[in-house]
């Protein structure tokens, strides 16, 4: 948009003929005007480059800072966090070369050690994948087992089998039993035997009057158990009783 009074300041005090181009406009410090060798004409222009020095020194000095602490973080053992200052000072350091941006040297600088902090954290993390997988040490951790529940269900002891034996009455010692189990009989003399199985439950067993061996089966024993053993008033009643698990 023109306006008179730009106009009219531009054309104030000009006798002489500079060459032509855009000078200060004596009436406002944002604008420029356009001389073109004889006389200012009606074009006018803000002052764009006024405050670009700033702006240009900002991106130049930010690619430097950025690209210093992407270096930094290379070289010690928080090497990955070097890529978040190495990418925003290559793109920064880029920008002001492109541009042509002062100060020079802190572009370049920028890029530079943008560029080389970034290639350190990529050489530093090939080498330590690279260790990881000759040592079979695995670089993500799987979670470790759970613990075994304490209170899960106990676990079932192995089942022995168990031998009885006497001569003549007797009451034995008390023996564990789980389960079905085959009960071999054996009499070694001519006598009435009448064995049971007593304890956690009350079993009879097949009974003998002469020597020899009788089988059996019990089911469902569970508990402590003992056997009892009449054999009358006959002497010398040897026996054996053997419960083997079925």
């Amino acid at each position: 948009m023109l306006t008179v009074r730009h106009v009219s300041f531009c054309t104030m005090g000009n006798k002489e003929k500079p060459v032509a181009g855009w000078y200060d406009d004596p009436g406002s410090d944002d604008l420029l005007c356009y001389w073109d060798g004889e006389k200012f004409t009606d074009q006018f222009k803000a002052k764009e480059l006024a405050s670009s020095p700033v702006k240009i020194r900002t991106v130049a000095i930010l690619s430097l800072v950025f690209g210093a602490w992407a270096f930094v973080f290379a070289v010690t053992p928080a090497y990955p966090i070097s890529f978040l200052f190495a990418i925003p000072g290559l793109i920064l350091g880029i920008i002001a070369l492109a541009r042509k941006m002062m100060p020079f040297w802190a572009s370049l600088s920028g890029l530079i050690s943008s560029s080389v902090g970034w290639l350190i954290s990529i050489i530093v993390a090939v080498v330590v994948a690279a260790s990881a997988l000759h040592s079979g040490v695995p670089l993500i951790k799987a979670p470790a087992p759970a613990a075994p529940n304490s209170q899960s269900a106990p676990e079932v002891a192995a089942r022995a089998t168990v031998v009885w034996s006497g001569d003549g009455d007797i009451t034995t010692d008390k023996h564990a039993l789980s389960g079905d189990y085959k009960v071999t009989f054996t009499a070694n003399a001519v006598c009435d035997y009448f064995p049971s199985l007593e304890g956690a439950g009350s079993e009879d067993l097949a009974s003998l009057a002469t020597a020899g061996t009788v089988e059996s089966y019990v089911y469902g024993l569970t508990g402590d158990y003992y056997m009892k053993m009449v054999t009358g008033a006959s002497p010398n009643c040897p026996w054996t009783l053997t419960f083997t698990p079925n």
